[in-house]
């Protein structure tokens, strides 16, 4: 009988990857090793306990770590075997990005810092109401017949200089070295979102200009924030801060004060709602408005006058087409 063949070899060992993702690192380093195909025993981590940072893995393949060898695939069974075609590679997922780190612009990291010292150092007091939009609603439309364009922002901005005007107690700020100081002038900065960062232009005197006015200026204002065009003098002061969101579906929210000043309104989006008329149910808009006060110059008392008075004026739009 014919001797029966020798066995092919056993085919060598391949060695496997690590699972990257049961270690701590982010999506941007996870992207780096996987594509470079370097190991993360390769690599030294500098971030949080020793977690590999994106920088961590860019430093090593620019000091020529190269990616580990693999074990060799075993030999053909038959040298004149011809060798199989490689793999193609998978297809990329469309739309599928390289993550990346986001780099905070110098506005942002302002931004950061002065809100953490806010939320740190002043202690801060919530108060909300309602208010009608009805008559406002009316008035807009009929100054929009009368070719005369006002949006409800400009009418939360005249509406709250009239109740600092009105309410002297709320127009001022904290001073470490002296205590409460009062602010001798109305002006009401507004929250503008640019691609930069949020910034708040100042509407000078507010408390002095017609809705007209606060309109123009509102509107010029926020274009020149958004081109990256304003000077210091249009952002930088100012006694008050309104942010609205009344353009999202957002019905109330609590923002964050705006240091050195001692209040910011936020102001939620005009939301139907029923209620209770003569006897009947009824439907009317409403707008929530919170505060966010200092406690060291707001007390209850103010807080509750400032709204009070803020909710009159929002409610009285001839009120405002007079002042």
């Amino acid at each position: 009988a014919p001797p029966t063949p020798a066995a092919a070899p056993a085919p060598a060992p391949i060695a496997h990857d690590i699972d990257l993702h049961s270690l701590k690192m982010g999506p941007a380093a996870r992207f780096h090793l996987t594509q470079s195909g370097i190991s993360p025993a390769q690599v030294t981590g500098t971030g949080y306990q020793g977690m590999i940072t994106k920088e961590d893995v860019l430093a090593a393949i620019a000091g020529g770590v190269k990616a580990a060898p693999k074990a060799a695939a075993a030999p053909a069974a038959k040298a004149e075997s011809a060798a199989p075609a490689a793999a193609p590679p998978p297809p990329k997922r469309r739309g599928k990005k390289e993550p990346e780190d986001t780099v905070n612009s110098p506005i942002r990291k302002i931004i950061a810092s002065r809100l953490l010292e806010s939320k740190s150092t002043i202690p801060h007091m919530y108060l909300s109401v309602d208010a009608n939009l009805d008559a406002l609603m009316t008035m807009r439309e009929e100054l929009k017949s009368a070719g005369t364009k006002v949006s409800v922002n400009d009418c939360v901005i005249k509406a709250a200089a009239m109740a600092l005007k009105e309410v002297p107690a709320a127009n001022a700020y904290w001073s470490d070295a002296e205590g409460i100081m009062d602010n001798s002038a109305v002006d009401i900065s507004m929250a503008v979102s640019t691609d930069k960062g949020l910034i708040t232009p100042i509407i000078r005197g507010a408390d002095q200009k017609s809705l007209v006015e606060i309109g123009a200026d509102a509107r010029r204002l926020a274009g020149k924030a958004r081109e990256n065009k304003l000077t210091p003098e249009e952002f930088q002061g100012g006694t008050f801060s309104i942010s609205n969101l009344g353009m999202f579906p957002v019905d109330k929210f609590n923002a964050i004060i705006n240091p050195p000043q001692a209040c910011i309104m936020a102001v939620g989006r005009g939301r139907k709602v029923v209620v209770l008329k003569d006897g009947k149910p009824a439907t009317i808009q409403v707008m929530t408005v919170t505060l966010s006060a200092d406690q060291r110059v707001y007390n209850g008392d103010v807080g509750a006058k400032m709204l009070e008075a803020f909710k009159a004026n929002i409610e009285s739009p001839a009120k405002m087409m007079m002042a």
